[in-house]
């Protein structure tokens, strides 16, 4: 028997190719420019850390709805709202789409002639920092 995708499998598809050509041209990327090679690479691993944990957050919210509602429902404010693992779904791509433009940006830097990319690390709180690209002085 055949087997039709319905709408939702062909977004799912669609995204997932989407997100497979862009790790593709990222390694890519890395091997362009051995150079700055560590620097894209942190940026990068980070950003593909935070997506796919928060992918992997995401499933588990689909595939065990029901028991995380009664779980929240137990054990009440406030951490039921750590059980929301939509929102940090939405969280862990933020901050890895964040990160893929930096390597992005880091990269087109490369491409115009920079033999490192201008990398900074910003600490938001104690142990915990955020990648950023600042200019070059004109």
């Amino acid at each position: 028997s055949i087997h039709v995708l319905n709408s939702t499998e062909i977004k799912r598809l669609f995204r997932t190719s989407k997100v497979a050509g862009l790790v593709y041209f990222s390694f890519y990327n890395l091997k362009r420019f051995p150079q700055a090679h560590s620097e894209l690479w942190t940026v990068l691993k980070m950003g593909l850390i935070c997506y796919f944990s928060a992918v992997v957050l995401w499933t588990i919210d689909n595939s065990f709805c029901e028991t995380l509602r009664s779980f929240r429902k137990n054990v009440g404010w406030p951490f039921e709202h750590l059980t929301q693992l939509h929102a940090w779904w939405h969280l862990g791509t933020g901050i890895g789409t964040y990160n893929y433009i930096v390597f992005c940006t880091a990269v087109r830097q490369l491409e115009q002639g920079d033999i490192r990319p201008r990398i900074r690390w910003k600490s938001l709180v104690p142990g915990v920092a955020i990648p950023y690209v600042f200019r070059r002085s004109v």
